[in-house]
């Protein structure tokens, strides 16, 4: 809300406000969530077709049941090289994204605040209270 505020204050439109303050910080949550369907896809795609709905899967099936060998390890090869080439583009894609900053609704603890808390509520061992 802070950085929506501050573009706001400078009387920006909605389009000014949603590319500057919102979409910076949504952006990396969304190429995310698109990545993790389109690996998910590739994946389901290869279940599916050996279950029968066609694609890889169902060359896969064929290739088994007809004990062609030589394309099936061709195939497989293929599904294998596929789902790695995507993983490692993906894997590159999420570390050139930048990191969100924690949400303005959670501060960060101040550096001596967890220590003072924690002495205050667990005294030493034979020390009364208070002392």
């Amino acid at each position: 809300m802070a950085a929506i505020d501050a573009v706001r204050s400078v009387c920006a439109g909605r389009l000014q406000v949603f590319f500057s303050a919102v979409w910076p910080s949504a952006r990396p949550q969304c190429v995310s969530s698109h990545l993790h369907i389109w690996e998910f896809n590739i994946r389901d795609s290869t279940i599916l077709g050996i279950a029968g709905a066609g694609g890889l899967g169902m060359l896969i099936s064929e290739a088994s049941a007809l004990f062609q060998s030589e394309r099936l390890s061709t195939i497989l090869t293929v599904v294998v090289l596929r789902v790695a080439s995507f993983d490692a583009i993906s894997r590159r894609i999420r570390k050139a994204l930048p990191c969100t900053p924690p949400s303005p609704s959670m501060p960060l603890p101040r550096p001596g605040a967890t220590a003072a808390v924690a002495s205050e509520a667990a005294p030493a061992a034979g020390v009364p209270p208070g002392s």
